[in-house]
């Protein structure tokens, strides 16, 4: 690639989303297939979104996801977690 199109650098944010007939198991899969395609396309990231008591959403621990995930050569694997709740309120 030459020009700006070189200088771009693209991530994949993944939610592991369940779909209607889908297990959290087959989401797992899915975000495995996904981390891996986005490798093999080039993107430089692939995050993964935290999702606590969401049963919509099958990513509730990027730990784990990155146990599964293969040795990810040129991408690496990122996770931010926005506080949802006022500091110190998870203390209560």
């Amino acid at each position: 690639m030459s020009g700006a199109a070189s200088a771009l650098r693209l991530s994949v944010l993944d939610q592991s989303p369940v779909g209607a007939g889908f297990s959290p198991a087959d989401s797992l899969r899915a975000s495995v297939e996904l981390a891996q395609a986005a490798e093999e396309l080039g993107y430089v990231r692939y995050w993964t979104a935290e999702h606590h008591g969401s049963p919509g959403f099958a990513g509730c621990a990027p730990e784990i996801l990155a146990a599964v995930l293969p040795d990810m050569a040129d991408a690496s694997l990122g996770t931010w977690l926005k506080p949802s709740m006022a500091p110190g309120s998870w203390n209560s």
